[in-house]
């Protein structure tokens, strides 16, 4: 993985495993059931201009560090957006805050 990818790879791990809901970034995890189809959104500034897919790599990966490949199997979207993207997702962050 390219050393910049890596970076944010770490950072993420550590913001899955040790987040604080009062900064970046906003890590949003939805599941319809137990072993249903996880979506994975990350709300973060740090993406800047860096494409989507590399953006949904460094998520995945990060995701199956945390919780494991059998639950990164389920993930069936993986979507890194920075703030003023968000919105044309459906995602308001001022509705996220205090969530």
């Amino acid at each position: 993985m390219d050393p910049s990818l890596e970076r944010l790879r770490v950072l993420l791990v550590r913001e899955l495993r040790e987040g604080k809901p009062d900064r970046e970034p906003t890590i949003i995890i939805e599941q319809t059931g137990p072993g249903g189809p996880v979506h994975l959104y990350v709300i973060w500034s740090e993406w800047g201009e860096l494409p989507v897919e590399d953006r949904a790599m460094v998520i995945l990966k990060a995701y199956e560090e945390v919780e494991g490949t059998d639950k990164a199997l389920e993930v069936t979207l993986a979507l890194g957006l920075r703030a003023e993207e968000a919105p044309r997702f459906g995602i308001e962050l001022t509705d996220l805050v205090g969530a």
